[in-house]
Parts: structure tokens; C-alpha cells; sequence
């Protein structure tokens, strides 16, 4: 009897890594704000990619959170009322990491939104002054 007792507490100590890392997630968060850093509220931030399709809103501050993601490369849509849509490629999520991705949103002015690429922090003025 005490054999089968330390061959079920050995197997079960074998399988407890096994099942954890099957259950391993990771996070997007980060914050959206237009592009004179004024907080974009209820942003709509989707993320998609690994069989996932999930969505979070910007809250108070203009931020956002998205957990209980598999590890893998997904790609975010954010989207605004008055803002041009922006498309994040290429988002990787870690196991146990929170992935941050802070987004700058463009005014519309008057014209139909349209969704555009992110870019590097320094490129978002490049792409503003030349009517990107």
C-alpha cells in the first residue's frame, strides 16, 4: 500500500510542471492617447492571432488590458469614434510577461477614417507632417 502511495505522490509530482505550463499565459496592456497625448477613452483594443479573438476598452487614464493570452504573435486594432484606426503587427506575448503597447491615434478631421500601420514612436510626427 505505501508503494502505490509514493508512486501516485511521484507521479503527480511529475505531472504538476506539466500541467501548469499548459496553462501559461501572458498580457498585452498599455494606454491610448490622440496625438497631443490627450487620453483616447473608450477606445476599443482588439487583439487576434492563436485562435484568440479578444477586446478590452480604454478606461480612465486611456488604458487597456488584455489577459489570459497563449504565447504567440498576435496582431491589435485599435479603434476610436474620430480617430484613423491603427494596426499593430507582429505583438508577441511572453508566458507570465505582460506585453506593453502604447498607441498614438490621429484625429480623423472631417475625412473617413482609415486604418494605418504602427510606427515607432519617433515616426508617428514623420507620418503626421507628411499626410500619412
Amino acid at each position: 500500500m505505501m508503494i502505490l502511495i509514493a508512486l501516485a505522490l511521484a507521479l503527480l509530482a511529475a505531472l504538476i510542471p506539466i500541467l501548469l505550463a499548459s496553462h501559461a499565459t501572458g498580457s498585452v496592456a498599455g494606454r491610448v492617447t490622440g496625438a497631443l497625448g490627450e487620453t483616447v477613452l473608450g477606445a476599443v483594443v482588439t487583439i487576434s492571432g492563436n485562435d484568440t479573438h479578444h477586446s478590452s476598452r480604454a478606461w480612465g487614464t486611456g488604458s487597456y488590458y488584455i489577459g489570459d493570452l497563449s504565447p504567440g504573435i498576435y496582431e491589435l486594432l485599435v479603434t476610436a469614434r474620430g480617430y484613423h484606426d491603427i494596426h499593430c503587427a507582429n505583438v508577441g506575448v511572453v508566458d507570465g510577461q505582460e506585453t506593453h503597447v502604447d498607441v498614438m491615434l490621429i484625429a480623423a478631421q472631417g475625412d473617413a477614417p482609415r486604418t494605418r500601420d504602427c510606427a515607432p514612436p519617433g515616426l508617428e510626427k514623420v507620418f503626421r507632417d507628411h499626410g500619412g
